[in-house]
């Protein structure tokens, strides 16, 4: 289950941050919120681990050192950093919010479609800045312009998932025992 709460549902109180949600009933679910203070360094550590994996193979379905696919990729580099991300690259195009290409930052992601292609998206990559991306192709893991002739052709559009002030909420496991109601910890 995935879905937006609007800040001002978000209480943070005795280091902990409690989210409104029918306290008590069978509809209560336990919420993870994560809040990342400081973006840059977050995008920067989010290319940081992307070198590291530069010339990595492909692998189809890989998602992990041993081999990445491109959703697989971006799932590990993000999972790396605390964020959660679904696994194919159409389910990530749900992810985030759209950024105009002009606007892209460092640490978007970046969708791409073949005009063949039946799935929303067929590919995914993570912007570097100066129009480059890091990529698991068939050649693994590697650069590419995105003015070059097959991004260029079938680039989709590019979704944020980290934001000026970004935060995360994940559904934890239901509790037996509903003491904590929307309760959770702070990360």
């Amino acid at each position: 289950m995935k879905g937006y709460i609007a800040a001002s549902q978000i209480v943070h109180k005795d280091g902990k941050y409690y989210i409104d949600c029918k306290e008590g009933s069978s509809e209560t679910r336990r919420l993870e919120y994560t809040d990342y203070e400081d973006v840059i360094a977050l995008r920067n550590a989010l290319l940081k681990e992307a070198r590291k994996h530069l010339k990595t193979r492909y692998v189809y379905g890989g998602m992990s050192p041993g081999g990445f696919d491109c959703s697989g990729l971006m799932l590990y580099l993000y999972g790396q950093n605390g964020i959660t991300l679904e696994r194919t690259a159409s389910n990530q195009l749900c992810n985030g919010v759209v950024v105009a290409k002009e606007g892209m930052q460092v640490g978007d992601l970046v969708f791409f479609r073949e005009t063949w292609e039946t799935y929303p998206a067929s590919h995914v990559g993570i912007y570097v800045g100066n129009n480059q991306i890091i990529h698991s192709s068939n050649s693994g893991v590697v650069y590419d312009s995105l003015n070059a002739g097959w991004c260029q052709k079938t680039f989709l559009c590019a979704r944020r998932i980290v934001n000026t002030k970004a935060a995360q909420i994940q559904e934890l496991p239901t509790l037996s025992v509903l003491d904590e109601g929307c309760m959770s910890t702070s990360v």
